[in-house]
């Protein structure tokens, strides 16, 4: 694996739980999927087509395009995230957790934007808040941004579910 998280996908496809996969299936999940999870390129020297995971790395990837968040004073007006209705408890108790992995995605913008992919989940939770309340739900972490993560959102001191 590079260091910006591309495998050439023939290595992939040599792999026992994907020899069932062709080309031509990594190339329509990779269009097809809605949330942009994944990208393809040529290999830069070799022409090779290799593939990468564009958000939820478990392992570290050091040239993402993904922007860190180091201080409150980064964020965008409007920070999204999402998560499931049986998260959030812990979420209000400890911040957002990476869990196992790398970084945490948030997301500079709402769904019907026009800068957010929307992922979807059974409960969303809405939380809309400020640059204060940020304050108190980001955990000291390496926190990224990225246009292709939304999967919930958060804005200003009302909690809400869409059904």
């Amino acid at each position: 694996m590079g260091s910006d998280g591309f495998v050439d996908v023939a290595e992939v496809l040599r792999l026992p739980q994907f020899k069932a996969w062709s080309l031509d299936d990594v190339q329509r999940v990779v269009e097809m999927n809605e949330k942009q999870r994944f990208a393809v390129r040529p290999h830069p020297s070799t022409g090779h087509l290799q593939i990468r995971a564009n958000q939820g790395h478990s392992l570290p990837v050091s040239e993402l395009e993904l922007t860190p968040l180091l201080d409150p004073s980064d964020f965008p007006e409007v920070v999204a995230h999402g998560t499931y209705l049986r998260h959030w408890t812990a979420i209000r108790r400890s911040g957002l957790s990476r869990m196992g992995r790398t970084h945490i995605h948030l997301a500079p913008g709402l769904p019907g934007d026009g800068t957010v992919v929307s992922g979807e989940r059974s409960i969303p939770l809405a939380r809309q808040m400020g640059k204060q309340a940020l304050n108190r739900l980001l955990p000291d972490q390496n926190w990224t941004s990225a246009k292709h993560t939304w999967i919930g959102h958060f804005g200003h001191e009302m909690i809400g579910m869409r059904p």
